[in-house]
């Protein structure tokens, strides 16, 4: 299926769109399954930029930035735009400079306060909330990996706001569907479990 991701498309208004020149991609900062993210520049400022690994799998693609566009929320990765070039396709968002929760919470010499758990916990809840309420879709790949940090203070571990990111497994919700099996298993459900 082919789609003309561009200024114009039926898909995106065309402020959504980022001509792929005004972009500069610079190191790989992640992979996951269906894309790699790199840090890079859009017109100066510093920017995460995922592309897309099968360019023919641009359905996911579409399906990503449109959750992504519609989420606003202090607790969610700001999407800023979509580009293409030479048949690939970006996403591009904002930089979150604290890393993942994962790496936070491999660095053992840190230990967060109760409170600062209890937070933490709180704003991935707020975002999931806004998820599920405002638009009763369910992330279904939630996990350390996808809970990037933003920091004030770089070498305060307690100073973060928690963004929840890649929504490229998300689903709209149907309570008469049965969900096939998606994500990581370590972090599913125990509902979602085929025993």
């Amino acid at each position: 299926m082919a789609h003309g991701l561009g200024p114009g498309d039926t898909i995106f208004d065309s402020e959504a769109y980022i001509p792929f020149n005004n972009l500069e991609i610079c190191e790989e900062i992640g992979r996951g399954g269906y894309g790699i993210v790199s840090r890079g520049y859009y017109l100066g400022t510093e920017v995460a930029i995922k592309v897309l690994l099968d360019p023919n799998d641009i359905d996911s693609f579409i399906h990503e930035a449109k959750m992504l566009k519609a989420l606003r929320h202090p607790n969610v990765v700001l999407f800023l735009g979509i580009s293409h070039n030479e048949g690939r396709y970006y996403i591009v968002q904002e930089f979150i400079k604290g890393g993942s929760l994962k790496k936070l919470l491999s660095d053992k010499s840190k230990v967060l306060p109760w409170i600062t758990r209890v937070r933490m916990a709180f704003e991935i809840a707020l975002a999931l909330n806004v998820l599920h309420v405002q638009h009763k879709t369910l992330h279904r790949d939630l996990k350390c990996d996808n809970v990037l940090l933003d920091k004030n203070k770089p070498d305060d571990a307690t100073d973060v706001r928690c963004k929840v990111a890649d929504f490229g497994l998300s689903i709209m919700f149907d309570p008469t569907n049965n969900l096939e099996e998606v994500g990581d298993v370590w972090w599913r459900a125990p509902e979602g479990w085929s025993l």
